[in-house]
């Protein structure tokens, strides 16, 4: 169906599942909007950030949704597609068999779909229980072609346990006979040029249907709304982490199940009107089901809705079949989610900034820089300031001085030499720069490059630096004692300051745990770079031992996350933990760590789905903070704190995205006020202290520029 494949493309987006490329494009044939979108932009999309592929989410969507029916769904006409090629055929072993069977699919086509031909081996199809129009779709299933008898192929996929919930209506597993058949998108092909085409979308359907010896056991359905959920526990707040169990007619499935995607989703919504679009609160809270029914899943609270700040109340969780969402009815009604269960859920208010006892912070670490332009302080001087240029590092003491030029030109040779190439190889431009606090002439600077052979992605951020200011350049050194198989070069995660030295950060192979950070691995130099020695982690000088990870060292494909951890210590930096939390790098910062006290730090993101979080025990826990709503932010759009970060006088400043204004949010305040003050252009900009002058990048010419500290305190 057509909804389907819609809200399998958002799946794919939100999941950021690289490898379910043509998954997804086999999903959408008779979507063309959805197949043109990303047909144009398989080679830009690897470079949108995170949150604005989020909003193609959302927008895709939208296009996509459906409003509640009053009565079980209408039938949809069946996509565009050829039928059963001359001569091509399937049959399936056994031909019956008992809910929750494998069956294999042997077939045999006569013309080679177009990426077989082409060597693709990465090759998927669609099973359709019941026919594809209006059945049970079991997607990007595997398959299998003959290496020695050309034309022919096999997949296998699993009788459903359940009824199953389609376009009609529900139905129910009784015994009886199925039609069963494959469908898959002949991408590549000349009729796939125009995705509504007819050839495009193939489906070959079997000689001989599939008996059901026994019906299934368990519930049945009768109406839209006979799944149940609950919700465990019934009651939180913003961050809280709810555990979800229940029962629906399947609807959608992919791949091996428990499915990550289920064709449903979780919408959170005010009061007990279902159908109002007014009352959404938040979609696309994530759920998955097994091939019997049976729902699970886990998700955090929301802190944030279209109007702002989710208040406290009773809300209602809806399991809602996206799969069923109708695009021609979203666009002169709008979307309300298709009920198929739903769980009444009360909210309590988060703790308000008003309420927090903050003073100037101990101390703030902002993030790694790797995509957002920031600038090198040195710890020991910091009027001494370095930028990035194409083709050189230029470091300024104080606003007005005259600059120094470091050349990076020697940087290009040395990544060739590595098999590696970067993006603009003429002009080398660096992504970050560090100073030595003892060595002015050792410079220490992130290049992005990509495999010289393959080019990108992945994409990689390496390490450089020079000890004579520019005229050599050397490969950042490697750790001895690392096992991983990954290059280590491929897994270098920035430089750091510590003290009187200068680390170099590598993590070690990932856990492949969600939010759980890799070991990170570390050299260090006290000489300037003549020598380096291995190091570790170490805690800031007060507050709780709270650190970040070493930053994440390749962009891996379309829309990749760059997470960086937020690490702790118990034990004085023996030993490190990952907190769960992390920055996500692609979304412009800045990302900030803040001790508040010596038990209290904030973690600092204003795009994030928490914006300010606050822990009190070291970093084991960590509570969302709700912040006034800043003066002209749409909320809804969830920009709603562009540029939000903490400076060392305990204020915390925003930028309006529409005037440009900047605001501040004194500690205590329970309102922002604005500054009086003017940066280029409408866009935030990564503020960086250094005593009393805070520094910053033009947005407009690049130029380093700086405002007293006093600029930001409120006006009168």
């Amino acid at each position: 169906m057509k909804s389907q494949r819609c809200a399998a493309w958002n799946f794919h987006l939100s999941q950021n599942v690289y490898r379910m490329r043509n998954r997804v494009i086999l999903r959408m044939a008779t979507a063309p909007v959805g197949y043109e979108f990303l047909r144009l932009m398989e080679g830009p999309m690897q470079r949108i950030k995170p949150v604005y592929l989020f909003f193609f989410v959302l927008l895709f969507a939208a296009a996509c949704s459906t409003p509640t029916p009053t009565s079980p769904p209408s039938t949809k006409a069946a996509p565009t597609q050829t039928a059963t090629p001359s001569g091509a055929w399937i049959s399936l072993s056994p031909a019956h068999g008992n809910p929750g069977d494998s069956v294999t699919i042997d077939g045999y086509m006569p013309v080679l779909p177009a990426s077989i031909q082409a060597g693709n081996p990465d090759f998927y199809v669609n099973v359709c229980w019941g026919g594809c129009a209006d059945g049970l779709q079991e997607q990007a299933l595997p398959t299998t072609w003959s290496q020695t008898d050309v034309g022919h192929f096999s997949t296998t996929f699993v009788v459903p346990s359940t009824a199953w919930l389609g376009a009609d209506g529900p139905h129910n597993l009784t015994v009886g006979d199925y039609a069963v058949s494959i469908q898959y998108l002949d991408i590549g092909s000349t009729a796939c040029a125009d995705p509504s085409a007819k050839g495009c979308s193939v489906e070959i359907a079997s000689g001989q249907p599939f008996h059901l010896d026994t019906a299934a056991a368990g519930p049945t359905c009768d109406k839209q709304d006979c799944g149940t959920l609950t919700l465990t526990p019934d009651t939180g707040k913003a961050g809280d982490t709810i555990e979800l169990s229940g029962w629906a007619p399947l609807l959608e499935l992919i791949g091996t199940t428990p499915s990550g995607y289920s064709g449903y989703s979780l919408v959170l919504m005010s009061g007990t009107n279902l159908t109002a679009q007014s009352a959404i609160i938040a979609t696309n809270l994530p759920v998955s089901q097994e091939l019997d029914g049976t729902l699970s899943g886990s998700f955090q609270l929301p802190q944030t809705g279209p109007n702002g700040v989710i208040g406290s109340g009773t809300y209602t969780l809806v399991l809602s079949a996206d799969a069923l969402i109708n695009a021609t009815q979203v666009k002169t009604s709008g979307y309300a989610p298709v009920v198929v269960a739903s769980a009444p859920f009360e909210i309590s208010a988060a703790t308000a900034w008003a309420q927090l006892a903050t003073a100037n912070p101990l101390w703030i670490q902002p993030s790694a820089s790797l995509l957002q332009a920031t600038l090198g302080i040195d710890p020991a001087n910091p009027q001494r300031i370095a930028s990035c240029a194409d083709g050189s590092i230029s470091i300024t003491v104080g606003v007005n001085a005259a600059k120094t030029s470091v050349p990076t030109a020697g940087v290009a040779a040395i990544v060739d030499s590595m098999g590696y190439a970067l993006n603009n190889a003429q002009t080398p431009r660096c992504n970050a720069v560090t100073l030595d606090p003892r060595n002015p002439q050792s410079i220490y600077a992130v290049f992005e490059g990509a495999s010289k052979q393959y080019g990108a992605p992945p994409e990689y951020f390496l390490g450089f630096y020079t000890t004579d200011a520019g005229k050599t350049w050397l490969a950042a050194p490697t750790p001895a004692n690392d096992q991983g198989q990954t290059p280590i070069v491929e897994r270098f995660g920035g430089f750091w300051n510590a003290g009187d030295v200068v680390q170099a950060l590598y993590s070690g192979e990932n856990s492949n745990q969600p939010n759980q950070a890799p070991p990170t691995l570390v050299l260090q130099t006290a000489d300037g770079g003549k020598t380096w020695q291995p190091g570790e982690l170490t805690c800031p000088s007060g507050g709780p031992c709270l650190r970040w990870s070493a930053a994440p060292g390749s962009i891996s494909g379309m829309g990749a996350g760059l997470p960086e951890y937020v690490l702790a210590s118990q034990d004085n930096g023996q030993t490190w933990t990952s907190t769960g939390q992390y920055a996500e790098l692609h979304v412009d910062g800045p990302h900030q760590l803040a001790a508040l006290s010596s038990s209290t730090a904030a973690l600092i993101s204003g795009d994030a789905q928490y914006p300010l979080q606050i822990t009190q025990d070291g970093g084991k826990t960590w509570q969302p903070i709700d912040l006034p709503t800043l003066p002209g932010a749409d909320v809804s759009t969830g920009f709603a704190y562009n540029g939000l970060q903490l400076l060392p006088n305990g204020n915390l400043a925003a930028m309006s995205p529409d005037s440009g204004t900047w605001y501040a949010l004194t500690p205590g305040a329970s309102d922002w006020c604005t500054l009086n003050l003017t940066v280029p252009g409408n866009y935030p900009v990564v503020l960086q202290p250094a005593d009393t002058t805070v520094w910053f990048i033009s947005p407009v010419d690049e130029t380093v520029q700086g405002f007293p500290l006093t600029d930001f305190s409120c006006s009168k």
